[in-house]
Formats: structure tokens, C-alpha cells, sequence
């Protein structure tokens, strides 16, 4: 369920920002995220489409969280903690790298996984900041 959330999240994600223009969304397996950029840039060859830029996400944690003891009394929270790779589609050389840890909730907070389409996609605006490109 959380797999599916992320890609829904990052599927949904070009929708709402304005900046991006995304040819294809794939997943893919453990051995294709340790890739090099050339060997990212081959597999996104099979597009049949210019590219100016690549992005690697990968999602390392999504979920709900429970918070009990001290010192907050019980809570929750969503985190997401998402790893980024920028590559530039004509040189293949990596233009940025970057990890962001997001979280939403609080005491007397209780959210379940109903949300993480949403949380994910606000983590997306938090990652590559969004939020303070508008301004």
C-alpha cells in the first residue's frame, strides 16, 4: 500500500507544480537505483524522447508514526525521507544530489495511510522546494 502511495504521489506530483514536464514515471529495482548515470540515461533511452534532465527519486521511508511515552504524551506523524538525483540528459553528469527527511503531525495527532498520496506530494514541494520558488 505505501509503494503504491509513493507512486501515486509522484505520479500526481508534475499536476500541481508547474515546473516539471515528466515524460515517464517507472519504478524500479534495487540493483537499477545503484546505477551510474550512464546507465540510468540508457534505460530512460527506451522514451524515444529528448530529455534535458533525469530525475532519480528514491523513496527510503513513507509511513505513519506513532508517538507514545515522553515527552510527547501520544502523537503521530508522517515521514517521508526521500533521496533525489538530478542528471543532465546531454553529458550525463550528476547536477544535483540531495536527501530531505519531511514529517507532518503532532500531539493528539493520529494519521493513517490515507494521507500519504498527499503527504507525498508535499514532501516532493519540500524537496525541491517549491514553496520558496513561488515567492
Amino acid at each position: 500500500m505505501r509503494e503504491a502511495a509513493a507512486l501515486r504521489g509522484i505520479q500526481d506530483f508534475p499536476d500541481h507544480s508547474g515546473c516539471l514536464s515528466v515524460v515517464a514515471v517507472n519504478r524500479l529495482g534495487t540493483e537499477q537505483v545503484l546505477a551510474s548515470n550512464e546507465e540510468l540515461m540508457w534505460l530512460a533511452s527506451s522514451a524515444n524522447v529528448k530529455l534535458d534532465r533525469l530525475l532519480l527519486v528514491i523513496v527510503r521511508e513513507l509511513g505513519p508514526n506513532i508517538h507514545v511515552g515522553i515527552p510527547v504524551i501520544v502523537g503521530g506523524d508522517t515521514q517521508v525521507i526521500v533521496e533525489v538525483r538530478v542528471i543532465d540528459a546531454s553529458t550525463s553528469a550528476s547536477l544535483a544530489t540531495t536527501q530531505t527527511m519531511w514529517r507532518n503531525g503532532g500531539s493528539f495527532v493520529f494519521k493513517g495511510v490515507k494521507t500519504l498520496d498527499q503527504d507525498m506530494n508535499a514532501a516532493w514541494s519540500a524537496t525541491l522546494m517549491l514553496d520558496q520558488a513561488a515567492k
